[in-house]
């Protein structure tokens, strides 16, 4: 929704993304709302990994908002060369999660996490686009009825389909209520696309992926990828659990309450200066992303014991996901 520009701010002197609404949805007013609303959820969002709104407003019959322009590269053109390295994956589920962490303390459910709204650059990550976000009432489950309206509508256009069908929840498919959870399963397709290559729903028809999302368990990453940790396969299954109870963060995930620290030289494989360590878990009032953020942190750093054929993993270290 929009058309997204590189522009310069005259006024400032500084390069700024623009997002503009084609003339033809001008008098649309579904469309003006949902573009309204996207400006007033991003303008609640203050985040290192969330781009930031500058402004948004209206000429004539074209609205606009004005945001931070992010240089580098998308998740989905990073993934047309090949699966990526477990450490990357980690380092971005790291920031993914922070973020999401973020936006769902404020009761606020993306709704459209996808490879194509994910942007990597030299400093991190950045989540992008928040056309289909939604504030949750009291941070409760909202409405089915009223909540995904949006989502089922856009499954009978193709052109929409191409964006968001791969990664959509169970529980959207369903019309059902969704909550910081469903960001939780998105998550989960996007991990498990970056570490084999491959959707983990695949399908012929729209019909048949939306099919797979609700019926299908993918294949573990470890069958494709043979030096994958368990822990990680277990990560993901926890991910793409159909049942939203499912989903939630294990109990020991939040064992480690301290804020992490990482030096990051390079970033999914683009030049940077070394950077200090930043805060990498923050305390939510929905804590999956913020348990999830710890997790992975921790699962970075077991790589070092994995695979057993390299270094040797003592027995007495216990599963970070065991019950």
């Amino acid at each position: 929704m929009g058309r997204v520009f590189r522009a310069r701010d005259l006024k400032l002197g500084r390069e700024v993304a623009l997002k503009v609404l084609p003339a033809s949805v001008s008098e649309d007013a579904e469309r003006l709302a949902r573009f309204d609303n996207e400006a007033r959820l991003l303008a609640s969002l203050n985040h290192p990994n969330i781009a930031t709104l500058f402004t948004c407003d209206q000429v004539g019959d074209r609205s606009y908002l004005v945001r931070e322009l992010v240089s580098g590269e998308t998740l989905s053109q990073r993934l047309t060369r090949g699966r990526m390295p477990v450490a990357d994956i980690l380092r971005a589920a790291i920031d993914v999660t922070s973020a999401l962490a973020h936006a769902h303390a404020q009761h606020i459910v993306h709704r459209d996490l996808k490879p194509g709204n994910i942007m990597l650059t030299p400093r991190g990550l950045k989540l992008l686009d928040f056309g289909l976000a939604k504030r949750l009432r009291q941070g409760l489950p909202s409405s089915a009825s009223g909540e995904t309206a949006t989502t089922m509508r856009s499954l009978t256009n193709d052109q929409a389909i191409l964006g968001t069908r791969h990664y959509i929840s169970p529980e959207q498919l369903q019309n059902r209520p969704v909550d910081a959870r469903t960001d939780v399963f998105s998550l989960g397709a996007v991990l498990y696309e970056m570490a084999t290559g491959t959707r983990a729903f695949e399908g012929d028809t729209p019909a048949s992926i939306m099919g797979a999302i609700l019926h299908v368990h993918p294949p573990l990453v470890s069958t494709q990828i043979p030096d994958v940790s368990p822990d990680f396969d277990r990560l993901i299954s926890r991910c793409l659990a159909k049942d939203p109870q499912d989903r939630r963060a294990c109990p020991r995930m939040c064992r480690t309450r301290n804020q992490h620290r990482m030096s990051r030289p390079t970033y999914y494989g683009l030049s940077a200066r070394p950077m200090p360590g930043v805060p990498l878990v923050m305390r939510t009032v929905l804590p999956s992303m913020d348990h999830m953020a710890v997790y992975c942190n921790q699962l970075k750093i077991r790589l070092r014991y994995w695979p057993p054929s390299s270094r040797t993993i003592r027995n007495s270290r216990p599963s970070l996901l065991s019950e």
